[in-house]
């Protein structure tokens, strides 16, 4: 025969439940919540005390996920990206910010850099700066790949074909560049992306 509980008062909540057993302080609502904040907890401290084994994780879960997966899940960050964009420059700058501190990310960087220079060093440029100028008044500040009104202050100049993808020699013509926005010409990188 099942032995049923009389009535409690919830110590939380305040209102009254009939409990599983008799040791029961909480509602089954408050106790759900009180797991939920006590796990957490217990998570953020394991987090913090295992950093390495952390991110040897996230790498290795990243790398298992299909290309359908990895897609479903960046279109879930570029949502949460575009619900507050300042907010989420201004965290992960502090996050780069961060990285580049150690000594792994100022090697990095650096290589990156020092890529990048050496790079631009074996291609030429055969423009103006009055060309440039004017085709940055030409397009009144509109950013060649998404088409948003930025100003002509914010545009940068971008490569059509990228630096990384064309032969040793190469000459970028007034053609061959397109003044885009910071946004647009970081997240392109190695694309050939022309406006149309």
């Amino acid at each position: 025969m099942k032995y049923i509980f009389k009535p409690k008062q919830c110590n939380q909540c305040k209102e009254a439940y009939i409990p599983n057993s008799g040791s029961h302080i909480y509602c089954k609502k408050c106790a759900l919540k009180r797991n939920k904040v006590s796990s957490n907890k217990a998570g953020r401290k394991y987090r913090q005390g295992h950093r390495d084994k952390v991110r040897l994780w996230k790498r290795k879960w990243w790398h298992r996920l299909t290309s359908e997966q990895k897609q479903v899940v960046t279109d879930k960050r570029m949502k949460i990206y575009w619900e507050n964009p300042i907010l989420a420059r201004e965290k992960s700058r502090k996050i780069y910010k961060n990285w580049v501190s150690t000594e792994k990310g100022k090697l990095l960087h650096r290589m990156a850099n020092y890529k990048r220079r050496t790079k631009e060093k074996l291609v030429f440029h055969n423009f103006t700066y009055d060309e440039w100028r004017q085709k940055l008044n030409s397009v009144r500040g509109v950013c060649q790949i998404c088409h948003r009104r930025v100003g002509r202050e914010k545009l940068t100049l971008d490569h059509i074909k990228p630096l990384s993808k064309v032969p040793e020699g190469f000459i970028y013509g007034i053609n061959s560049i397109q003044p885009v926005c910071e946004g647009c010409n970081k997240s392109k990188r190695d694309k050939e992306v022309k406006n149309e």
